[in-house]
């Protein structure tokens, strides 16, 4: 497979969870199609009361490199930016929340891995959740290439 070492994407966000509801649902994810190698290179979600990023590197090693509290009843902006590579360490996942840079628990802004698979999409709203009611409201998505896209 040829890497796709150049390729840029930025997806951007607003969402909140209600107080009243259990606090488990996804607000963004990259899937790729049912033949994949990784299913899901990158998801946001909320889960345990925090929100979390969760990256997925082939062979099923999944790794939360990112987390924090849910703010309940509250908007809060996220900005995902994806270097899209199929090569295990040459892609790279950044994210910033309410315009603020965020680290990733390896105390780097750049999580490198493998972000792209067979075919990617951007997929927002709440799916894969199981015996709980889950709701977030989801608001102001977009896709670009640039910061300046999305912001």
């Amino acid at each position: 497979m040829a890497s796709l070492r150049s390729t840029q994407r930025i997806a951007a966000l607003r969402f909140t969870v209600p107080a009243a509801v259990a606090v488990a649902g996804l607000a963004f994810a990259w899937p790729a199609d049912a033949a994949s190698i990784q299913n899901w290179p990158v998801v946001l979600k909320t889960l345990g009361g925090r929100t979390t990023m969760i990256q997925r590197q082939p062979g099923n090693q999944v790794f939360t490199i990112w987390s924090t509290p849910a703010s309940a009843n509250t908007w809060n902006h996220y900005t995902i930016g994806l270097h899209l590579s199929d090569e295990t360490k040459s892609g790279r996942v950044q994210l910033w929340v309410n315009g603020q840079r965020q680290k990733f628990g390896d105390g780097t802004t750049r999580w490198a891995c493998r972000t792209f698979d067979s075919s990617n999409d951007p997929k927002w709203g709440v799916y894969g959740a199981e015996n709980s009611r889950v709701v977030n409201y989801i608001d102001d998505l977009k896709v670009g290439t640039t910061r300046g896209d999305v912001d």
